[in-house]
């Protein structure tokens, strides 16, 4: 018989984590379910361990464990194309999840049959990582509002995190086709557009405000890993997929409305893609500069947001190309940072937050000359840790500053709706509007 739920997960190298996974998912107190574990040709005792768990609960567990080479994304896609579930949801294996998830995703999968059933989870940082937490949700703003309003409420949310593990998703010909869609073999941030597709395929969704799922941030996992031509290549082709998305044909999104609910995920990716992009090899900025040459006419549609940073690149790659043309958009944003550090006349410099975006200002005003004090960011855990060679410090410091009109402040935040309450958090330390510098504003 067919279950309601199909519990998905792939495995990679998680020999420590593996055995608690699959234990809060099989003492549940919900029986309608079944889990699809697959693993990735893991190098340690993961199979082992899967295996163990599958003859001991065969009704329950379908196990495969696919051959090396090792493929980014085959084990989830593998894993989905098992499921029989009415509805499926994907655990990495890492994570676990809480004792009622199932039952509570159960009812209001039976209750109100949405397209997707959207979760709240809770972030599980190891030492030295910052923990990661989902936006806070107000349930009647997805519940109860017309289905575009709550998507475009959901995804313009300052630190919404588009991750595929938050959704129970109907397992019927709209899912599957997303699924052919996916190319995550490519990259690390399918889960980006996978999100965005869900939304502009789908009808309906139903927001469970409680903690279900827990996140777990570890070093060594593919949400920490350091900067690489894997990773920077996935970042553009995050970007060049939401733009793509542009061209979806859906009953319910217009154009304006797709571009309403991709552009805070667009810009974000963009801003950290380019700052990102001497990690690139030379053969993957080619054919990505050649897939931005092959959508220019969706940057022209972007372009209508004027929003400058996607007006330049557009300007630049109807010149000079794709390549070029991305090049001279990083030139010009660069040269613009250094142009409004030049004109102010301070003691003190500091870049706020951290990130790929504040790291690479800090990495483009220390190439031109000029010194910076210290990082400032809110977050607790970055605190007194060296970053790029500085300090970071929290941004209360300069409350006790004497002369603060000696005092200049970066803002380079690649959450564009975060960048304003960083202004006024800085104006409200008591620094001079004047020495305050937003990157990428470029008026």
């Amino acid at each position: 018989m067919r279950p309601l739920i199909s519990v998905c997960i792939p495995a990679y190298n998680v020999e420590n984590y593996i055995g608690e996974c699959l234990n809060s998912i099989i003492n549940q107190p919900f029986g309608d379910y079944e889990i699809v574990l697959i693993d990735n040709g893991s190098d340690d005792k993961t199979p082992e361990i899967c295996e163990t768990f599958a003859k001991r609960y065969p009704s329950i567990i379908t196990f495969e464990a696919l051959e090396k080479p090792t493929r980014l994304g085959r084990a989830a896609l593998r894993a989905i194309t098992l499921a029989r579930g009415d509805y499926v949801i994907s655990v990495d294996s890492d994570d676990y999840l809480s004792p009622n998830a199932l039952a509570e995703i159960g009812k209001a999968a039976y209750e109100k049959n949405s397209d997707l059933i959207m979760i709240d989870y809770e972030c599980i940082a190891e030492e030295g990582l910052a923990v990661r937490n989902n936006p806070s949700f107000d349930a009647v703003r997805i519940n109860e509002a017309p289905y575009f309003d709550a998507i475009r409420y959901i995804t313009g949310q300052n630190t919404f995190l588009a991750s595929m593990w938050m959704y129970a998703i109907k397992n019927d010909e709209r899912f599957h086709k997303i699924i052919a869609k996916m190319q995550t073999d490519e990259n690390i941030n399918g889960d980006t557009y996978y999100v965005l597709y869900l939304f502009i395929s789908h009808k309906s969704i139903y927001y469970i405000d409680k903690k279900l799922y827990f996140y777990r941030l570890r070093h060594g996992s593919l949400s920490t890993v350091v900067k690489s031509n894997r990773h920077v290549k996935g970042l553009f082709y995050a970007v060049i997929e939401l733009m793509t998305s542009l061209s979806y044909e859906s009953d319910i999104f217009s154009t304006e409305d797709l571009i309403a609910i991709t552009y805070t995920l667009l810009l974000r990716y963009f801003k950290i893609s380019l700052s990102d992009y001497e990690h690139l090899e030379s053969a993957d900025m080619e054919a990505i500069a050649n897939k931005f040459d092959n959508l220019i006419d969706k940057l022209g549609v972007i372009v209508k947001l004027e929003y400058p940073l996607f007006k330049i690149l557009y300007e630049n790659i109807l010149k000079y190309g794709g390549r070029q043309g991305l090049e001279k958009t990083i030139e010009y944003e660069n040269r613009w940072l250094i142009n409004r550090v030049k004109q102010l006349h301070y003691d003190e410099l500091y870049v706020v937050p951290t990130g790929s975006y504040g790291e690479n200002a800090l990495s483009v005003i220390k190439n031109n000359g000029f010194r910076v004090s210290a990082f400032l960011d809110n977050g607790e855990t970055k605190i007194n840790e060296s970053i790029g060679g500085i300090p970071c410090l929290s941004p209360n410091i300069l409350k006790d500053k004497l002369n603060k009109a000696d005092i200049a402040v970066v803002i380079a935040s690649a959450y564009e709706s975060h960048t304003e309450s960083i202004k006024n958090q800085i104006l409200s330390l008591g620094i001079p509007v004047k020495n305050i510098i937003v990157r990428s504003e470029l008026s």
